[in-house]
């Protein structure tokens, strides 16, 4: 117990887990890299797909007209496999992902948008991955 006063000290503020003293820094950091979440808005016009890799995001048009959007990143996509789901908020059509990251991708997460409605939508979604 002497020792972790004394490495306490040493550090400043610190979390104890197990037998292992981290940073508060360092902890919320390790935290963040195995969960996140992208929050994706947008126009869609027939068929659409968004990617997202690493903090970046661009949509490709399959057709209709030139869809754009914008993605808030909580934290990167990990370049590792992971698990992404998707939440619809808004947009009468259908989102669903098409490929989860994955090494065979460069770790991109790919999201279809279906809106075959003519004058195409807005659409809002959630992604959300932990690993």
């Amino acid at each position: 117990m002497k020792i972790t006063r004394n490495l306490l000290s040493a550090v400043g503020a610190c979390t104890l887990f197990g037998t292992i003293t981290v940073p508060l820094a360092h902890a919320h950091q390790m935290r963040n890299q195995n969960q996140g979440v992208i929050r994706w808005t947008g126009h869609a016009d027939k068929l659409l797909d968004v990617s997202f890799r690493r903090n970046s995001t661009w949509t490709t048009r399959i057709s209709g007209r030139k869809g754009s959007g914008d993605a808030v990143f909580s934290s990167p996509i990990p370049r590792k496999n992971a698990t992404v789901t998707l939440n619809q908020t808004m947009g009468r059509g259908s989102v669903w992902i098409r490929q989860q990251p994955r090494a065979s991708n460069n770790y991109t997460c790919i999201v279809r948008i279906s809106d075959r409605t003519s004058g195409g939508d807005n659409y809002k979604f959630t992604l959300r991955w932990a690993n």
